[in-house]
């Protein structure tokens, strides 16, 4: 595959993300508790970036092709959907969960 035919990559820098039990999703464990947490990282787009979204909600990236977003945390374990779509249509998702130390359940 030609770089420009391959989708965007959404690389996460904070929060670091650990492997779980579960091979399909990571998580990212708080170290305190929080109601809310930056998520920053990076995406790369050899054809354009046409819209990144975090849970949703339109990002913009810097000129460094990085974004920063809050991520409110309501759950013990609160959900992060990651999505950059390129200008060809081509969608990538990075998707992890944030375990807040402060919500566990008994």
């Amino acid at each position: 595959m030609k770089a420009q035919d391959a989708p965007p990559l959404i690389e996460l820098i904070e929060p670091e993300l650990v492997a779980t039990r579960d091979p399909g999703i990571q998580s990212a464990h708080l170290t305190a508790p929080a109601s809310s947490v930056v998520v920053l990282g990076r995406v790369q787009s050899a054809g354009g970036l046409k819209s990144l979204t975090v849970n949703g909600r339109e990002e913009t990236i810097d000129p460094q092709n990085l974004f920063k977003a809050q991520v409110a945390v309501r759950n013990a374990e609160e959900r992060v959907r990651i999505v950059a779509v390129d200008r060809a249509g081509r969608k990538s998702t990075l998707e992890f969960l944030l375990v807040d130390p402060g919500s566990r359940r008994a």
